[in-house]
């Protein structure tokens, strides 16, 4: 390999290295736990798909009105999240709901559909509020919705620090839905954390030296997985704490019969079945 082949992979690595530094996951800094739906995951599910054939199949006139109705183009969802997070420590958590899109959000035709008033400028961005409710459009593509002082002080709020809670943000963008939550107690309010040290402290015991721990779902064409996983900040305090990772799932979702779909396939196949599987570290 001569030098200008390596200045060449050293130039792609640190390309790399710049575009993952600038890319900021919404979770700001005292972040308890969140819960994230890739909708495009979830709209290409097999589960979902049938649902959507039902209620369509069901009243298309009633479901085409209100799907013209809507502000938004219902494909264009990315993902949506409801993210729990304490402006400062200690105190009772709250709660703001974040929904991105792959094409730009009408603010004022979502302000006039939802009642409230003309969209303002303001420093962190587009804000349209009104009866206890604000939806703030922190870029063409993102809104964040919720009670008009939680929303605003969410778009002031610091980027979390934790790299844990980075790891599960990431994480979250692979399966079509994921729920994570803080198991380091020091960060929630002292009724919260006394009650679950009274009530479920010593089922919390394996948990010790994690900080975030969390079940994801994903979805294929034939099964459906559900993960269970401990996230530790640091490999070594991994390896000391006992690591427990669930699995269940669902295998041939669709309950398919390969033989009834053409009689020369000789290989016998389960039909919809079920797992559940277990990984220990310690």
């Amino acid at each position: 390999m001569n030098r200008w082949t390596i200045s060449a992979l050293a130039t792609v690595c640190l390309a790399f290295q710049a575009i993952a530094q600038e890319t900021v996951s919404p979770l700001p800094k005292g972040t308890v736990g969140f819960v994230r739906v890739n909708a495009q995951a979830l709209a290409a599910s097999p589960l979902v798909d049938q649902y959507k054939k039902i209620l369509l199949s069901a009243d298309k006139e009633v479901a085409d009105a209100f799907l013209k109705r809507l502000p938004v183009d219902p494909a264009s969802v990315v993902s949506l999240t409801g993210i729990l997070w304490q402006p400062k420590p200690r105190l009772e958590p709250l709660a703001v709901f974040v929904a991105d899109f792959k094409t730009p959000v009408d603010l004022a035709g979502l302000a006039k559909a939802l009642g409230t008033r003309t969209p303002v400028k303001t420093p962190a961005g587009e804000l349209t509020s009104g009866g206890g409710f604000a939806v703030l459009s922190r870029s063409g593509k993102s809104i964040v919705a919720g009670h008009p002082d939680m929303v605003m002080a969410f778009a002031s709020a610091p980027k979390v620090a934790v790299p844990a809670w980075a790891e599960v943000w990431n994480r979250s963008a692979d399966g079509a839905a994921s729920a994570w939550l803080t198991t380091d107690l020091s960060v929630l309010p002292p009724e919260v954390e006394a009650n679950i040290k009274r009530s479920a402290w010593v089922y919390l015991q394996p948990l010790r030296g994690s900080q975030v721990a969390g079940l994801s779902l994903s979805m294929d064409a034939k099964d459906a997985v559900a993960r269970a996983t401990v996230v530790y900040n640091d490999a070594a305090t991994a390896k000391a704490s006992r690591n427990l990772t669930l699995r269940a799932g669902v295998k041939n979702l669709g309950d398919v019969n390969l033989e009834s779909k053409d009689k020369h396939f000789e290989t016998f196949e389960l039909g919809r079945n079920y797992y559940l599987s277990a990984t220990y570290t310690f």
